[in-house]
């Protein structure tokens, strides 16, 4: 169990209650006015991935981006041309997860997935 510091509880409640991902430096810029820093941000996030609390991807830029891991994890449409966030609402990996494990004997215990596409706003804008 980790210690309950006021750093880790702005920061947890912070991607609790985020609709996409958030990146260390979204992270730190919502933050500003409570005198954190960077750097505490990234150990933090480090702290909490290697405790399993976050789960950490990839963004269309490369960024590395945190979410709360758990049952409750979540999965993301991002457009490639606005860079909207959607929350997909479901994981549709639970049933591949299945098969992988009848297949491969491997068991998928953790999985993170951004889909990229075009939104309906973009691909209306494009196609005119």
């Amino acid at each position: 169990m980790l210690k309950k510091t006021k750093t880790r509880e702005l920061i947890k409640n912070l991607l609790k209650n985020s609709s996409s991902p958030l990146s260390a430096q979204d992270i730190f810029n919502l933050l500003k006015d409570q005198n954190i820093t960077l750097s505490s941000i990234y150990r933090t996030l480090d702290t909490f991935y290697k405790n399993n609390i976050v789960s950490k991807e990839s963004s269309h830029d490369n960024t590395i981006v945190y979410s709360i891991s758990g049952d409750n994890h979540k999965h993301y449409l991002e457009c490639k041309i606005c860079h909207k966030t959607i929350d997909l609402g479901f994981c549709p990996y639970h049933k591949v997860n299945e098969q992988i494990f009848k297949k491969h004997k491997f068991l998928v215990n953790e999985h993170n997935v951004i889909i990229y596409g075009i939104c309906d706003n973009c691909n209306t804008t494009t196609t005119k």
